[in-house]
């Protein structure tokens, strides 16, 4: 249909808005983004995470998600699996423009949904804050001894090695480590440090 003469400026152009690009995402995750985050990198991986998920919703044997929170979810597995590493919170919300209680809910749904596929990028993100601390047994569990410098992270890596059926005991008697696991040998914990 060609243009009417209400569509033309005065020189003959076409006056509709201006197409969003990619450097137009660039630069709003990098104004909702701390400075020393990598904005670039997240809009080029959720680019690629759109296309992914949009070939997958066409083309895949099983029925894509039908809600929008599941689609969110989804999208947010493809952003991880491009990014090879889980998004956070903060990332969430500027990716999907939510308030923080949205993004936490999508972003939980994001890890219990796809937890086969973000399994190594999910544990590697419960043991973010932790450190470990030489080797050790205590209560029936040897291993290797992880320490936490919060309440919050020692919970989440509770919470997600649990749900990884990983054997662990809370030494809670050590004042200077208030927040101290022994994590069972075999479970080969060192990996998520990137020390083995």
């Amino acid at each position: 249909m060609a243009p009417t003469s209400s569509d033309q400026g005065s020189t003959g152009n076409s006056t509709t808005a201006h197409s969003p690009t990619l450097n137009d995402v660039k630069a709003r995750f990098a104004a909702r983004l701390p400075q020393d985050w990598d904005a670039s990198e997240l809009a080029e991986a959720w680019s690629k995470a759109v296309m992914q998920q949009a070939i997958e919703a066409n083309l895949s044997t099983s029925p894509p998600p039908t809600t929008l929170a599941g689609m969110r979810a989804d999208l947010l597995m493809h952003v991880c699996k491009k990014l090879e590493r889980l998004v956070t919170e903060r990332e969430t919300e500027v990716i999907l423009r939510l308030s923080p209680s949205g993004a936490r809910a999508v972003h939980r749904q994001m890890k219990a949904n796809y937890e086969d596929v973000l399994y190594d990028f999910i544990l590697k993100w419960a043991l973010r804050d932790a450190a470990l601390d030489g080797i050790g047994k205590f209560e029936g569990v040897r291993g290797d001894r992880v320490v936490f410098s919060t309440k919050d992270s020692f919970d989440a890596a509770t919470t997600e090695l649990g749900r990884a059926g990983w054997k662990f005991t809370r030494k809670r008697d050590d004042l200077n480590k208030p927040y101290l696991l022994f994590v069972e040998t075999k479970a080969n914990i060192a990996k998520y440090f990137g020390s083995s």
